[in-house]
C-alpha cells in the first residue's frame, strides 16, 4: 500500500546523496497516570542506497501509525523512531536506543531498508538484550523463514496485516510471556527448536474503520483510505500482501483523520493507496465531506488508467479537483501493449489515452510511471514509449529500472527459471534488476535506452507544458483552479526539479508563458509572484513593478510581493519609494534590512533605527 519507493510496487529509484535527519515521535497513552503501561518504540529504518525523490519514503510508513494507534488506544506508550537517514550512522542508533529503552522493539521492513532493519536488531541486543526484537511488513512476511534463520537479534515476524497481532503480543509481555510462548497468536512466525514456525494466518480485517484513528496521536502527511489492488501486476507484492479483495474505510473516517491531521498544521497529503480510484461512488463522498468541513487542503493520490472512464469518472475527477486533488498518478509502464502483458497489466492504450485527457480536463497534474529493462523491451519498445508520451502528453514521469522483489510473481518466475533460492537475499542489496537475470539484456544497451527515453522526454516537456492549458475542459475547473494549475507548473520549472534539469530547454520562457497564461485566467499570488521574478533576474524592473503593483491590488497585506516590488524599486534607484513600501513591515528581519539599506544611501536618521529592529528580530 503506498507510493512507488514505499510500497510493494515500483522499480528501482534514482539514487543521490541526500541529507541526514532524525526524529522520534512520542505519543502519550490516553490511560490514567497511575495503569502500567508498556513503552513500545517503532522504528523504521535506512535503505542501503539513497534516492532522487523521496517525498515517498523519508516518511515512516502509515502503518506504523495504525499500529501505535491500537497500543495507544489500549493503554500502551509508543514512540516512532524514523531513522531512515540518521539510522546509517550507529552511534545514533544506539543513542536512541539507550535513551528511550523501549519494551520492546518493533521494527518496519519494506525490502530496500531490509539490513537497516536487521543492523539496528543487532545494535538493540548489543544494548538491551533482553527487549524482543520484531519485524513486520513486506519485506519482513516475504522473507520471514530467511531473516530468523540467519540473524538472531530477530525474534518473531509479523506477517501481513500487523495491527492485532502486535497489541496480542503485548499483551503476552505484560503478562510475562517470551517469545516461544507467542505460539497461540495469529499472524507471527517465530524460532522454534526445529526450525521457524509459522502461526495460523490472521484473517484480513473486515472493517478497518474499528481500527483508532492514528490521527489521533501523530502528526503525518501519507493517507491511505483502502487496503488492497484488484491488480495483478507480476512486479508488485500487493495481490500476496494485501489480497485483491479491496477494502475500505469510510468517508467519515479517512476525512476525520484528514481534519485532525489539518488541524494540526498539516495542508498538504499524499493518498497512498494502490488505486485510490477504484470505487468512485466512495471517492466522491469522500470529496464532498472535504468540502463541506471546508478544510482547504491539497493532496496528491495514484490510480490505475482504466479506474478514471466513464461519466461517473468524469464526475468523480470533478469533485477531486474541487476537493483539492492536485496529482493523480498512474502506472502506465509502458507504451508498448506486449510489454504491458508480460508485467500482468492489462490495461489498453485507449484507457491510458481517456485517463491522461480527463485529468487534465479538470487540471489535475496525471503524473506517468515508465518502467524500463522490461522483458520484450527493445528499439520497438522505445518508439512505442516515445510515440505514447508525444500522445499523452504527461507533465511528469518517474522512470524506474524492472526491480525484483520477493513476494511478487516476477521473483518467483525468475527463481524457476534460474534455479535460485531466497539465500540470494542474504546479500547486502535491495533489490535484484531484472536485466541482471536475462543474459541477453546488455547493462550497456539498458542505459542507452534509458538515456534516449529521458532524454527525448524532457526535450519534449517545455512543448507539453505549454500546451496543458488547452487540454482544459469548458465542463472542468473553474477558472482559479486552472490558474493554480498552470502556476504551480510554472513554479516547477522556474523553482523545482525541473529548473536544475540540463537536459530541458527554454525553462525560463516556459515559466514566464505559464505564469502568464495563469494571470490569463485568474489573478493568481503564485503566478504574479512567479512573473515578477522572472522579469527582475532579466533585469526589467518597470515590468516588475507594474507585475507586482497589480498583485497587491488583489493581495495588499502580502509581505512578500511588498518586499519584491521594493527590491525593483531600489534597483530603479526610487529608494524613497522603497522605504515607504518596507517600514511598516517592523516584523520582518528583510524588510528591515533593505529599509537600512536605502535610508543608509540616501542619508536618511532612519538607517540606524531599521538596522537596530533588523539586528533585534530572529
Amino acid at each position: 500500500m503506498g507510493s512507488r519507493g514505499s510500497s510493494p510496487c515500483g522499480g528501482a529509484g534514482g539514487r543521490a546523496p541526500a541529507p541526514l535527519t532524525f526524529s522520534v515521535d512520542v505519543a502519550l497513552p490516553p490511560c490514567c497516570w497511575y495503569l502500567p503501561c508498556m513503552h513500545i518504540m517503532l522504528a523504521y529504518p535506512p535503505f542501503l542506497l539513497d534516492r532522487v525523490h523521496t517525498e515517498n519514503i523519508d516518511p515512516p510508513p502509515i502503518g506504523m501509525m495504525y499500529v501505535g494507534a491500537l497500543l495507544m488506544a489500549h493503554g500502551h506508550d509508543v514512540s516512532i523512531a524514523n531513522m531512515h537517514q540518521a539510522g546509517k550512522n550507529p552511534g545514533i542508533m544506539e543513542q536512541v536506543l539507550r535513551e528511550n529503552r523501549p519494551d520492546l522493539l518493533g521494527i518496519s521492513i519494506f525490502h530496500a531498508n531490509r539490513f537497516g532493519g536487521v543492523d539496528l536488531a543487532g545494535i538493540s541486543k548489543q544494548v538491551h538484550p533482553e527487549v524482543p526484537v520484531v519485524l513486520g511488513g513486506i519485506g519482513a512476511t516475504f522473507l520471514d523463514e530467511l531473516l530468523l534463520t540467519h540473524f538472531p537479534d530477530i525474534d518473531a515476524i509479523v506477517r501481513g496485516e500487523g495491527e492485532h497481532a502486535m497489541l496480542e503480543l503485548v499483551q503476552a509481555l505484560e503478562q510475562g510471556k517470551g517469545p516461544k510462548e507467542w505460539t497461540h497468536i495469529q499472524g507471527l512466525s517465530l524460532r522454534g527448536d526445529d526450525g521457524v514456525i509459522r502461526t495460523q494466518d490472521r484473517p484480513a480485517l473486515e472493517n478497518l474503520d474499528d481500527l483508532p484513528n492514528p490521527a489521533q496521536f501523530f502528526t503525518y502527511q501519507h493517507l491511505a483510505l483502502t487496503r488492497g489492488c484488484p491488480g495483478n501486476c507480476t512486479f508488485c507484492g500487493s495481490p500476496r500482501f494485501w489480497g485483491r479483495k479491496v477494502r475500505s474505510h469510510s468517508a467519515k473516517y479517512f476525512v476525520d483523520q484528514m481534519e485532525l491531521l489539518r488541524d494540526k498544521d498539516v495542508s498538504f497529503f499524499y493518498v497512498s493507496d494502490d488505486t485510490f480510484t477504484l470505487n468512485k461512488d466512495l471517492v466522491i463522498e469522500v470529496c464532498q465531506e472535504i468540502i463541506n468541513r471546508e478544510l482547504d487542503v491539497t493532496w496528491a493520490a495514484i490510480s490505475r488508467v482504466d479506474a478514471v472512464g466513464g461519466e461517473r469518472g468524469e464526475e468523480m475527477l470533478a469533485w477531486m479537483r474541487k476537493a483539492g486533488c492536485i496529482q493523480l498518478s498512474f502506472g502506465v509502464e509502458s507504451g508498448s501493449e506486449d510489454v504491458r502483458r508480460a508485467l500482468g497489466k492489462k490495461t489498453s492504450q485507449d484507457a491510458i489515452r481517456e485517463a491522461f485527457s480527463k485529468a487534465a480536463a479538470h487540471a489535475i497534474l496525471a503524473r506517468a510511471y515508465i518502467i524500463y529493462g522490461c522483458p520484450g523491451d527493445g528499439e520497438d519498445s522505445l518508439q512505442a514509449n516515445l510515440e505514447l508520451l508525444q500522445e499523452i502528453q504527461p507533465l511528469i514521469v518517474l522512470f524506474h529500472v524492472l526491480a525484483i522483489f520477493p513476494g511478487t510473481q516476477l521473483w518467483e518466475d525468475v527463481k524457476t527459471r534460474l534455479s535460485l533460492t531466497d539465500d540470494i537475499w542474504l546479500e547486502r542489496i535491495e533489490d535484484i534488476l531484472y536485466f541482471q537475470t536475462v543474459p541477453d539484456m546488455e547493462p550497456e544497451a539498458l542505459m542507452d535506452y534509458g538515456r534516449r527515453l529521458k532524454t527525448e522526454y524532457f526535450r519534449m516537456l517545455p512543448e507539453f507544458a505549454q500546451n496543458a492549458a488547452s487540454g482544459f475542459s469548458e465542463q472542468g475547473p473553474n477558472l482559479p483552479a486552472q490558474a493554480d494549475f498552470l502556476s504551480r507548473l510554472g513554479m516547477t520549472f522556474h523553482y523545482g526539479d525541473y529548473s536544475h534539469n540540463e537536459h530541458i530547454p527554454d525553462k525560463m520562457e516556459t515559466a514566464r508563458d505559464l505564469y502568464t497564461q495563469a494571470l490569463e485566467r485568474h489573478p493568481d499570488r503564485r503566478a504574479f509572484f512567479g512573473l515578477a521574478v522572472v522579469h527582475q533576474s532579466e533585469n526589467e524592473h518597470e515590468s516588475a513593478v507594474d507585475i507586482l503593483q497589480k498583485a497587491l491590488a488583489h493581495y495588499p497585506d502580502d509581505e512578500e510581493l511588498i518586499e519584491r516590488l521594493a527590491g525593483s524599486y531600489m534597483d530603479l534607484g526610487k529608494l524613497e519609494s522603497a522605504v515607504d513600501l518596507l517600514a511598516p513591515l517592523t516584523e520582518s528581519s528583510r524588510a528591515m534590512q533593505m529599509a537600512a539599506e536605502c535610508c543608509r544611501a540616501l542619508g536618511d536618521s532612519r538607517a540606524s533605527e531599521f538596522r537596530r529592529r533588523y539586528l533585534e528580530l530572529p
